[in-house]
């Protein structure tokens, strides 16, 4: 912690000069030139710079001062720790053990506020603000090699949330597998002075860190601020309210988990230091989910580039974390024709789809087929008796045409015989 305060005093002391600089010319242009548009814009600009050399100022003694009060308390330390070394008795017993159970040593460490580094899935090392919550290793006397165990107080995903059940002494399952946060151990000598929130900063537009209901802190747009804050979260799509206190303003395009004092000109790392939130794969299909049908060589390389299951795409995790959704373009129609078509609902579906679509075609034309012939089997009392006496109505006919009347014969007969009697 000591390298970090003296860095920030160096780079608080860097500002502060290339300001007094900047006012030096302001000052020497004001004299050298005459009444003119902009002696005004040079006169604000010189209230402007003087007004933030007082500032800056002001911090760099609040720098020097934590360092100071840090060299008292290492002193301190460590002119106790010499004086109980003597009861102290084994000094390896407390390594390994959590933070319930290590030596009293931890307790000149416990609670302090500090910034600890923070390792993000893409390779970048960001700082967030957190809490010291024990040392690890009680037994090491070099600072160099003095390992704590932090809590982060603005978690932004849920890996960086504190367990409650840890808190607690409750919790079932081990750190590497409990998907909260049962703290981070860094080196001491990483740890940077805690950032406190500036509310000079807010303003309508204003971008900050808001606190949703489900404890986790993301990037906002601040709408409204009267007696409670009206936040919009655009990761979540939603506005809510929340009072000050769930509110952390940020400075420009800077993650408010960032160091103040680093320069991004100088730097260079505006955009690894923004905070980006982790969205979850919602219940739709995984990405790689097909993997499973072969060796899994695509999540494998992925992989070792540092991608992380679950998260997004890109280098800040912002990318998409479901899979793209097969479209099958008909050959030779340009793109235009092509969004006509998905416009109009002509386009063909995926082929998992386009078979499923027609299984149940298939089924729906074999039940009105079977129903169709079960409905001409299906015979009932009237249609059969119908049936019976139209048979024997056809019978009846077919005999009296093929049986003439006996009347009938006597008759033809007579008329044949009679002419011979004539003769």
């Amino acid at each position: 912690m000591m390298e970090g305060l003296l860095e920030q005093e160096c780079t608080t002391e860097r500002r502060l000069e290339t300001y007094k600089t900047q006012l030096s010319l302001v000052e020497t242009q004001l004299k050298a030139g005459s009444s003119g548009p902009d002696t005004a814009d040079l006169e604000q600009l010189k209230d402007n710079l003087s007004e933030l050399i007082s500032l800056t100022e002001d911090a760099l003694l609040e720098v020097k001062k934590q360092r100071l009060l840090f060299s008292l308390e290492t002193v301190e330390t460590e002119a106790s720790r010499k004086t109980e070394s003597p009861r102290s008795g084994g000094g390896g017993e407390g390594e390994g053990k959590e933070c319930g159970e290590s030596s009293e040593d931890s307790d000149d460490l416990q609670g302090i506020k500090c910034q600890a580094p923070v390792e993000e899935a893409w390779g970048a090392v960001n700082y967030h603000n957190a809490v010291v919550l024990c040392r690890e290793n009680s037994d090491s006397e070099e600072p160099e090699k003095v390992m704590v165990r932090v809590l982060f107080t603005h978690p932004t995903y849920n890996a960086m949330k504190p367990c409650p059940f840890f808190l607690d002494g409750k919790c079932r399952f081990e750190s590497s597998v409990c998907k909260f946060s049962h703290g981070t151990v860094v080196p001491f000598s990483q740890l940077l002075a805690y950032q406190d929130p500036d509310y000079s900063l807010i303003s309508t537009g204003g971008k900050c860190l808001a606190k949703y209901s489900d404890g986790l802190w993301y990037q906002a747009i601040i709408s409204s601020f009267d007696e409670e804050f009206t936040v919009h979260i655009p990761s979540l799509n939603k506005t809510v309210q929340t009072p000050i206190e769930n509110v952390f303003p940020l400075e420009g395009s800077e993650s408010g988990s960032s160091s103040d004092d680093e320069d991004l000109d100088e730097e260079g790392e505006g955009e690894e230091g923004a905070v980006v939130e982790w969205i979850p794969s919602g219940p739709h299909r995984a990405l790689g989910d097909w993997e499973k049908y072969t060796t899994g060589i695509g999540s494998k390389l992925m992989a070792k580039m540092g991608y992380v299951v679950g998260k997004g795409l890109g280098k800040s995790g912002e990318g998409r974390v479901e899979p793209v959704e097969i479209k099958i373009l008909p050959p030779g129609k340009s793109l235009d024709m092509c969004a006509e078509m998905r416009e109009e609902g002509k386009l063909r579906k995926a082929p998992g789809q386009e078979k499923e679509g027609r299984r149940r075609r298939r089924r729906k034309r074999r039940l009105v087929e079977t129903s169709r012939i079960e409905e001409e089997k299906r015979v009932n009392v009237f249609d059969f008796l119908n049936a019976k006496l139209q048979k024997k109505d056809s019978q009846a006919k077919s005999q009296s045409v093929s049986k003439p009347k006996s009347g009938n014969l006597n008759v033809q007969v007579q008329q044949t015989v009679l002419p011979w009697r004539v003769m």
